[in-house]
């Protein structure tokens, strides 16, 4: 996959991982008793042959190679597309719209607490009928500080600005103390914009189409089922993430509220290598179905 300044051109499947450990026949049975993700296919238990690597030696010898065991996964079918893509980039726009700017307390959940730092979003009470087209005069002042302003506003009227789109989200840790021996919770935060880099068009892809395809690439319904482009790894990175906490959530409601540990991820280069070269579709296929049917 050809990469320019740290964006992939062409967004690389997710897959669902199971377990980060070494092969086991429990992590397969684990694996065989959820149900297969929408849109993604099982990849057994098993290991690769893979090159080591020293410095830029390019060397094919087989005493170089490695054995990598890999633990049982689910992996996308295809690229991600537009469409899913942009189904990540409007969560944000309304999570970023509920908490940046509106914060009108009818859309958080009431938990019950006076601590409003941690405000859980109530989904059932965000969409577009009750956000974007409300006709609160107060919402609706509240959501001008995310349009475009000033000379970059156009006669098409209120446009989000992508600049604002930004996904936010904290990693929590412990350590051990050397000295005290107490355990010390360390919180990292970070964010990055979601909005694709459409400029990939015309630095990356330099035709006599190249401004049509900035313009209507991304956003054109027409292009819905097509790789979304101009993805940088930290951007894909975030919606993996949104795609972990969208599947918990679903299986939660799905098991009685039972909480699945199970990230969505990028595929490492083993797991690539592995699921590109393990079976047939054929095969893929038949025990796709296999499963599905218990």
């Amino acid at each position: 996959m050809k990469m320019r300044e740290n964006k992939y051109h062409f967004l690389l499947p997710l897959l669902f991982a199971l377990s980060s450990c070494s092969v086991s026949n429990n992590t397969t049975r684990q694996a065989e008793r959820l149900s297969v993700p929408p849109g993604m296919v099982y990849v057994p238990a098993g290991s690769v042959m893979m090159k080591q690597t020293y410095g830029n030696s390019d060397t094919t010898d087989s005493s170089e190679m490695k054995k990598v065991s890999l633990s049982a996964f689910y992996m996308d079918r295809a690229e991600i597309t537009n469409k899913q893509y942009r189904q990540f980039v409007e969560w944000v726009r309304d999570s970023v719209a509920v908490t940046d700017y509106v914060k009108d307390k009818k859309f958080f959940i009431n938990r019950g607490k006076k601590d409003t730092t941690n405000r859980l979003i109530n989904w059932g009470k965000v969409d577009d009928k009750s956000l974007w087209k409300s006709h609160n005069d107060k919402t609706q002042k509240a959501l001008q500080g995310m349009y475009y302003q000033g000379d970059e506003r156009t006669s098409a009227g209120n446009e989000v600005n992508p600049g604002v789109l930004n996904y936010r989200w904290q990693t929590v840790t412990t350590r051990i103390d050397s000295k005290t021996k107490k355990r010390i919770k360390v919180v990292q935060k970070d964010s990055v914009n979601v909005w694709p880099d459409e400029s990939v068009w015309v630095n990356d892809f330099p035709n006599s189409q190249n401004d049509f395809m900035v313009k209507t690439y991304f956003a054109g319904k027409a292009f819905d089922e097509y790789p979304v482009v101009g993805i940088s790894w930290k951007q894909a990175r975030a919606y993996a993430m949104w795609k972990t906490k969208k599947w918990a959530s679903y299986q939660y409601k799905k098991d009685n509220g039972k909480r699945l540990q199970v990230p969505i991820d990028l595929p490492t280069e083993a797991q690539w290598l592995y699921a590109a070269t393990i079976q047939s579709p054929k095969e893929i296929a038949a025990k796709q179905k296999e499963l599905e049917q218990r």
